[in-house]
């Protein structure tokens, strides 16, 4: 969850967790709902346009759908898709 986002700004946030525990990374996710895992320090917090992701060859799963290998660029085209209804 990144409690700033903000549907319509033209940012992605993007939340890293790294160099946790498994007893930590546990802890930050009982953290998601309220919003607080981005005052973690193992958590980045970002807001950007567009990022890569560069390894060698890895498989790619985006919610839980295999979408094909890294790397990949993923960008932000404001304003493509017309929600309707309250935001």
């Amino acid at each position: 969850m990144a409690p700033n986002a903000i549907l319509d700004d033209g940012l992605i946030d993007i939340i890293f967790v790294s160099n946790a525990s498994k007893l930590r990374v546990l802890k930050i996710f009982t953290q998601l709902f309220s919003g607080t895992h981005i005052k973690d320090p193992h958590v980045e917090y970002s807001q950007v346009i567009s990022f890569a992701i560069e390894t060698e060859n890895d498989p790619l799963n985006i919610d839980g759908e295999n979408t094909g290998a890294t790397p990949i660029k993923v960008e932000l085209i404001n304003k493509a898709v017309r929600i309707f209804g309250k935001i």
